[in-house]
């Protein structure tokens, strides 16, 4: 028995050899980056053409699938949701790291986080008022996959237990819960399944295949309605300055162009 497995490992080390050695071979041309161009590969004479095919997926629909419903509202609200997981998770660590870099006190550590949170309302708070109910509650499980916590530790850390009471009874009241873990074993196996197809790039398929169309994925909104505003002011202000500043200009060389015409009638 012994003699035939070391046969068989000694079978597949040649195999996996000689691959190595075709593949060695093998000259693959790549075309100009110009145009829609197919690349190619010649061996032994035979020239190969190359194209990557995009993943396509076969959803079911009816009896099939009994939650086929629920399975499409999830895959279209994985996109409108995630973005928003991930940016949460960029925070946490930025806030954590913040707190260990600058051994903050508990008065500094609650101005800051109160500045944080004015600055994420002004933000986000558009955006979040436009999602529905299923949206707010697969975001709450998805924070929790990306920061390691649930939202409801994360207020209660932040901002205390009286908030953390407060903001559970609010989604309390609209059939959400802030300390409902992500499972991705079980309960939330088809989230994490969307998760991973997201970072292989393939849940832009997946959804055309539902769909038909592609995907309306959030973007992550990079300033807010105070700092949009505060932009516009000055670049109003270095309008006006622009302004005064070439009429000045025109001015003096206006005030220049005259003293050398009486310097020149003079003479």
């Amino acid at each position: 028995m012994k003699k035939l497995l070391s046969y068989i490992v000694m079978a597949l080390a040649l195999l996996f050899c000689a691959c190595l050695a075709v593949h060695a071979q093998q000259v693959v041309y790549k075309m100009p980056k110009e145009g829609n161009f197919m690349r190619y590969l010649v061996e032994e004479g035979d020239t190969v053409y190359i194209a990557h095919i995009r993943a396509a997926y076969c959803t079911a629909k009816g009896n099939a699938r009994r939650n086929w419903r629920d399975y499409y509202r999830l895959v279209h609200n994985f996109g409108k949701v995630y973005n928003y997981a991930i940016e949460a998770g960029r925070l946490k660590r930025e806030i954590d790291s913040t707190y260990a870099a600058t051994n903050m006190s508990s008065s500094m550590q609650s101005k800051y986080i109160n500045a944080v949170q004015d600055e994420l309302l002004d933000k986000y708070e558009p955006v979040l008022r436009q999602m529905t109910y299923s949206q707010g509650k697969l975001l709450i499980v998805l924070i929790d996959r990306e920061t390691g916590v649930t939202p409801y530790d994360i207020i209660h850390d932040y901002k205390g237990s009286a908030a953390a009471f407060f903001w559970q009874g609010i989604a309390k009241m609209f059939e959400g819960d802030l300390k409902k873990h992500y499972d991705p074993a079980d309960k939330d196996a088809e989230t994490e399944e969307l998760v991973q197809l997201w970072y292989q790039g393939e849940y832009p398929a997946i959804y055309r295949s539902i769909f038909g169309k592609d995907p309306e994925i959030a973007v992550v909104p990079k300033m807010g309605k105070k700092e949009i505003a505060r932009q516009q002011k000055e670049a109003k202000k270095a309008a006006r300055d622009a302004e005064k500043k070439r009429k000045a200009e025109e001015r003096a060389a206006r005030k220049a162009a005259r003293e050398a015409g009486r310097a020149a009638r003079g003479k």
